[in-house]
Formats: structure tokens, sequence, C-alpha cells
């Protein structure tokens, strides 16, 4: 038998080259979104709104600063309230259509999210609260 012992640097995230934090951002994103689940709790709780509410009521509903976190208190109420009263505003009436509104408003935002979370300075700030190290390559250590 024998032992083999080596030495290897361990890189925070702002320490990796371009190519290293892209991989790095990679398998991060092959994770999903740490809060897609709260986006789809907001659009299921949008969807029984629109479900059981008639375009009046809708009218009715918050809007703006005041509709932020209506319904599971996660910022994507917002964003999905506004859309669908907004579609209102414009005449639509339509309960399938407007579920499509919701659902697109919540696909948007869900990228969005992604998208803030793979900036560098976002991963930077996971990897150091998270006490992350990565490989030269960028795989996580």
């Amino acid at each position: 038998m024998r032992t083999v012992t080596y030495t290897e640097t361990l890189y925070q995230f702002s320490e990796l080259d371009e190519s290293a934090k892209d991989r790095a951002r990679d398998d991060y994103a092959e994770c999903g979104s740490p809060w897609g689940a709260e986006v789809n709790d907001s659009l299921k709780a949008c969807v029984r709104w629109i479900n059981w509410s008639e375009p009046a009521e809708i009218l009715e509903m918050p809007y703006g600063p005041d509709a932020d976190c209506i319904w599971t208190g996660y910022c994507a109420d917002a964003d999905l309230s506004d859309a669908v009263v907004d579609a209102v505003r414009g005449g639509e009436t339509d309960r399938e259509v407007l579920r499509q509104v919701a659902q697109e408003t919540a696909d948007l935002h869900a990228e969005r999210d992604m998208e803030s979370m793979l900036t560098d300075e976002a991963m930077a700030e996971s990897a150091e609260a998270n006490g992350w190290e990565y490989h030269k390559n960028g795989k996580l250590a």
C-alpha cells in the first residue's frame, strides 16, 4: 500500500478566471433558482384569484407598490397581480388569457431571478456566505 499526499490551491469565486467563473455559474444554474418554489406558489395563488374573481373585482385589487406580496409574502405576487390588472384594464376578460398572462409573468420573474443570482457579485456573495471554494477550473471543491 502507498499513501500519496498532494496539495491543491483552492480559490474564491472572485479569484477564478472567466472560463472557470463560467463553469461555476453553469454548475450553480443547473440547481435551478432557489426561489422557484416561491414563484410557483405565487403563480398558484394568482390563478386561484383569477378563477374566483370577476374582472371588476380584479380591478379593485391593490396595484403597484400597494400590491406588494399580497398572497404569499414573496415579491412575485406583485409582478403577477400587476400584470393581470394591466390586462383587465386593457379590456381582457377571458380567464384563460389572464392565466396565460400570469404564467408568462411568472416565467419572466423566474428568469430575472436566475439572471440576478448568476452575476459575478451575487456568485461571490453566495460563495462567501456559504464557505464555497473552487478548483482552478471552477468546479466546486
